[in-house]
Formats: structure tokens, C-alpha cells, sequence
């Protein structure tokens, strides 16, 4: 329901803060240009990235920041 909420367009280009391991990012990632995934834990970020390779998504990108 967030998903439909947020409307999100194939030209959109989107920031998910704090986006663990892309549960939001990746289906993100299926509608935009392109998503960039911000999480302070590396293993989230090493999982968010291995997420998006099995699911063929290459729009996304995670990095690992402290967000505090």
C-alpha cells in the first residue's frame, strides 16, 4: 500500500533512507529510472546488494553511511 501511495514513475529517481535490506528498495527499483538504498548496517547493505543481483535489478544502488 506505501507503494501505490507514493505513485512512483519510470522517470522517478528515489532516495530510501535507512533502507535495511531493500524490503522497500527493490520493489522501488522495479518502478523508477533508478534507486539509491542509504543503510548504517554493512551486513543490510551487503544483503540489499545480493537482493537486487538475484532479482536482475541493476537501477539500484546501496551504500553504507551512518545516518545519525
Amino acid at each position: 500500500r506505501a507503494l501505490e501511495w507514493l505513485d512512483v514513475q519510470p522517470e522517478d529517481r528515489v532516495l530510501d533512507l535507512f533502507c535495511g535490506m531493500g524490503n522497500f528498495t527493490l520493489p522501488l527499483a522495479k518502478q523508477a529510472a533508478s534507486v539509491v538504498g542509504v543503510e548504517g548496517v554493512p551486513a543490510l547493505v551487503e544483503k540489499g546488494q545480493q537482493n537486487a543481483r538475484l532479482n536482475g535489478l541493476h537501477n539500484v544502488t546501496f551504500y553504507h553511511e551512518n545516518l545519525e
